[in-house]
């Protein structure tokens, strides 16, 4: 657990010392947090042919070395390979070499070196729990996302705020967008998530979000801790459970006594502040629709039954709550069938829905509802109708119709289901994945993508990195449902290649997650679209601002078919696909949200194929610096205490286990405390003291009683 204690004066001076710290251009490409000591790794090594980084040029040398951080020692050494025999990679634009280092699976700290041009690249980590930190970060940032909720500085650190949306004609006097001012109708839609960089709620994009998120704990109960530092940790519940329930708290106010479900909280048009406390616009709700309600019957199945099936005792209650809602929001589905499937009316913001999206939503929460109750009605209901939506009909599983895929497959695996239907879904989506869509496992097996992540190229759209997470998951769900057992390795290594994709391998050489320098990124995200990190804000830019965004945003990604309102802007214009991307954040008229917004559905579904990455481990003990103080201006030393005891304290001024501000002298200093149980289970705790500036004494400093435990 990380406790950073820093006073944006101490901020600012960090970020001034490294600033810009990564070059223009580092020809070698790696997971920038690292690898399982399992796992396949291979770093590619780029020369650019084409795009805006085609002046630069890069050849590398016949042998590449990987060597320890620590020590500088060369540990494995290897040839890089030549992909596709020196031809350009058309998505890139790049010449490529592969140089696989796999079998290097010692825990530790390494960066690659080319001898011949002393070229080296960013540093990462083997270890079994290097993505763990990352996973917390990417689930923090659903707390941020929380509307109606105070940041308090203890959780949100330098991303405090106010509770936001609670002011007149906002969210606890909402009223309807088609009515505005009739006091009869106010409802309180208090709660719930930011949809995306706007502060808008939508019930609709809450489906794959919340599938996702309930799938990524279901399927991955041990990833997730309760140790995230939002308010509710500690709790005995994961924090992620938690957090889905603040998302359902949401979504319960938005059901109707008769149980049909309200569409949207949101402006009518495209109003904001930052930060989101400043926002003072009025809000109204949409009505209720078709697609929203199926959208509350499944999530609220899926959730109910997690909760049920992982005896979260503290939740049964709610759990039977959900579960009566999600039955009477199914009856008025069945009982309406004639209601819009979806209305905007009065809003500027999103868009109808097609019928094929209202075929899957049925479906998948006719799935979750006999997953969670066994009733024989759902039961009948999927099977008769599960061959009508396209991945099943096509034999074509792929990212854009993924939220089906997940819920059919998780179907075919419940009890009672007909031996027969589970079969047939589970062979139509290994035809899928094995042949029928040669973006998954024949692109892997034709290395196809020189960097390891395939996906066509008409998939490169708004959003691109949530489809590259969906796609990734469709190959680890293989995996998972054991549908092929003798190919599992080639479905783990070719779905964690996504995962290595948005993490740095790519021709952006960017972790596509934001402000992660203090986990572990050299070259990270630094500025996105949203409202409360606005253009020109305190909270614009890593570098350039006082504060920056908050860390672990999965921002849109590339998009060739990005247009500003006017003018041309290359890059992202006029570039390879995967090059179609800019670090920028800028409002109309040139609309960067194309390329950099984040949304709650691009984060759930990275945070789903990370989960499975989380390596397991027989260590369930955690650090603890307890006593630590934020900041001190005496010569005296301080004690330090931490739980479990027995363990050892290191960083500058650290005598025994007590600090010493007349040895460390002014500053920033991060203190350790790392606790071995002597079977190969290691926790450490880390906080950071401000030392003021002070007068010692050194004739009269003595340590008194402080000696070895």
């Amino acid at each position: 657990m990380y406790r950073l204690i820093l006073s944006i004066l101490a901020l600012s001076l960090y970020l001034g010392l490294y600033a810009q710290s990564y070059p223009d251009f580092n020809p070698i490409k790696i997971d920038q947090f690292g690898y399982l000591p399992d796992a396949k790794k291979v770093a590619v090594i780029s020369n650019p042919q084409i795009g805006a980084d085609a002046a630069f040029s890069y050849t590398p040398g016949s042998t590449l070395e990987v060597k320890d951080q620590n020590t500088n020692q060369t540990v494995f050494s290897a040839a890089p390979a030549s992909w596709n025999n020196g031809n350009t990679h058309f998505q890139s634009g790049d010449q490529v070499w592969w140089f696989d280092f796999t079998s290097l699976n010692t825990p530790g700290d390494y960066y690659i070196f080319d001898p011949s041009t002393n070229q080296a690249s960013y540093t990462f980590t083997i270890a079994e729990d290097v993505y763990k930190e990352v996973l917390k970060q990417a689930v923090r940032t659903f707390f941020y996302q929380r509307s109606g909720f105070a940041k308090d500085p203890q959780y949100a650190g330098n991303w405090s705020d106010a509770a936001s949306h609670l002011g007149p004609q906002q969210d606890l006097q909402c009223t309807p967008v088609i009515d505005p001012y009739n006091t009869t109708l106010v409802k309180d839609l208090s709660g719930g998530w930011f949809d995306a960089g706007d502060y808008n709620k939508y019930t609709n994009f809450t489906r794959s979000t919340l599938h996702d998120l309930i799938f990524a704990f279901e399927q991955n109960p041990e990833a997730f801790t309760d140790d995230y530092n939002i308010p509710e940790s500690g709790n005995g519940i994961p924090d992620i459970i938690d957090e889905i329930k603040f998302e359902m708290d949401w979504l319960i106010k938005m059901q109707n006594a008769d149980g049909s479900v309200l569409n949207k909280v949101s402006v009518t048009d495209f109003a904001g502040a930052s930060p989101p406390s400043n926002d003072t616009a009025p809000r109204r709700y949409g009505r209720e629709s078709i697609s929203s309600t199926l959208t509350l019957a499944g999530v609220f199945a899926h959730f109910a039954k997690v909760i049920n099936d992982n005896n979260i005792s503290q939740l049964s209650s709610y759990a039977s709550d959900l579960s009566t809602r999600a039955e009477n929001a199914w009856n008025w589905y069945l009982n309406n069938p004639n209601y819009p499937p979806y209305d905007n009316a009065g809003f500027q913001s999103a868009g109808t829905e097609d019928d094929e999206t209202q075929i899957q939503k049925v479906l998948a929460a006719a799935c979750m509802l006999y997953a969670l109750t066994g009733d024989n009605s759902y039961k009948t209901f999927v099977e008769t109708n599960y061959l009508q939506a396209n991945p099943l009909s096509w034999y074509y599983f792929y990212p854009f119709q993924q939220t089906m895929g997940n819920c059919i497959l998780y179907y075919s695996v419940q009890p009672g289901v007909d031996p027969a239907v589970a079969q047939e879904i589970q062979s139509r989506y290994l035809i899928s994945l094995d042949y029928n869509n040669p973006d998954l496992m024949p692109a892997y097996y034709s290395q196809n993508d020189a960097y390891m992540a395939q996906m066509k190229d008409g998939d490169y759209v708004w959003g691109s990195n949530s489809f590259k997470s969906m796609q990734g998951q469709i190959i680890y769900n293989a995996l998972h449902y054991q549908l092929d057992p003798a190919n599992d390795i080639d479905f783990r290594d070719a779905a964690a290649g996504y995962i290595h994709n948005m993490h740095g391998v790519n021709p952006m050489d960017i972790v596509y997650l934001s402000n992660m320098y203090d986990f572990g990124a050299e070259h990270s995200v630094n500025e996105f679209y949203h409202g409360w990190f606005y253009d020109g804000s305190i909270y614009d830019n890593v570098w350039n601002s006082s504060v920056g965004p908050a860390p672990g945003y999965v921002v849109g990604g590339p998009n060739p078919g990005y247009t500003p309102e006017y003018g041309y802007i290359s890059p992202p214009q006029g570039q390879p696909i995967q090059k179609s991307y800019q670090d920028w954040n800028t409002s109309w008229p040139e609309n960067s949200w194309e390329i950099t917004e984040n949304a709650i559905y691009y984060q759930a579904a990275y945070i789903h194929l990370l989960s499975n990455f989380i390596g397991e481990s027989d260590c369930n003990t955690t650090a603890e610096i307890t006593n630590a103080p934020n900041s001190i201006i005496s010569s005296n030393p301080v004690a330090l205490n931490a739980t479990p005891p027995g363990g050892t304290f290191s960083g500058p001024g650290i005598v025994f286990n007590a600090f010493n501000p007349a040895l460390s002298g002014p500053g920033l200093h991060s203190i350790t405390y790392t606790f071995d149980d002597g079977n190969n289970c290691v926790a450490t705790d880390q906080v950071t003291i401000l030392v003021g500036t002070i007068t010692y004494n050194f004739v009269n400093y003595n340590l008194g009683t402080i000696s070895p435990q």
